[in-house]
Parts: C-alpha cells; sequence; structure tokens
C-alpha cells in the first residue's frame, strides 16, 4: 500500500510505503488549507496496521505554522500507532540555521528525538 501525491507550488511530494516502512515528505509546505491536506495523510495511516519499522524522511524547505501543526500531529499519531522502531529524519540545506531550528522546534513538540542532517 503506498500513498504518492506529487508536489505542487505549495504542497510538498508526498511516499509513503507500508511496504517498505518508508515515509517521505519533501519540499515546501504551506497548503491554502492545511487541514485538508493531512486529513489524506492521516486517513492513509489510520488503514496502516504498521508491522515493522518506520522511516520518516523530512526535506522541507520552508512550512507554514499551520502546516507544521498538521506535521506534529501525523508525526505524533504514527508514534502511537507503532510498538516498533519510529527513526525521523530531518534533513535541511548546510547553513540553514532556520530549518535547522525549525526541526528542532518541531522534535521538541513531537516528543520524539530525531536524527538531523545536512545536505
Amino acid at each position: 500500500m503506498s500513498l504518492i501525491i506529487a508536489a505542487n507550488r505549495s504542497t510538498p511530494e508526498v511516499n509513503f510505503s507500508s511496504d517498505t516502512g518508508i515515509l517521505k515528505i519533501c519540499g515546501k509546505c504551506y497548503p491554502e488549507n492545511s487541514k485538508k491536506f493531512f486529513v489524506e495523510l492521516t486517513e492513509w495511516l489510520d488503514a496502516w496496521t504498521i508491522d515493522k519499522d518506520v522511516k520518516m524522511d523530512l526535506e522541507i524547505d520552508y512550512i507554514s505554522s499551520a502546516a507544521t501543526i498538521g506535521l506534529i500531529r501525523l508525526i505524533k499519531q504514527i508514534a502511537s500507532k507503532t510498538d516498533h522502531a519510529l527513526v525521523i529524519c530531518w534533513k535541511y540545506e548546510d547553513g540553514d540555521e532556520e530549518g535547522q531550528r525549525t526541526g528542532e522546534a518541531i522534535q521538541e513538540a513531537c516528543e520524539i528525538k530525531f536524527e538531523f542532517i545536512q545536505i
């Protein structure tokens, strides 16, 4: 089972695979209707019985405050659904201090340790 959403002007690329346990979100994330954007992702997660380790790769260039709330809820949903390992990789451009701080703030809100990777 997979969920693939192409990136557009204001939403990131999403590539979730229950087969591999890899969940990727890449790009800019400031949808006009943040709740609507995240509904499809949360519904997909609701349908997935997580039976393996999960790796979430987040490479988000920019995220609005409304989308940040949606992402935090999404991460917490994943964490609450699994007894398996959950690794969250926050990728940001080398020298992008704001991108790193954003990831650190989301990590703190989720109360889950992230791996921070400069690219």
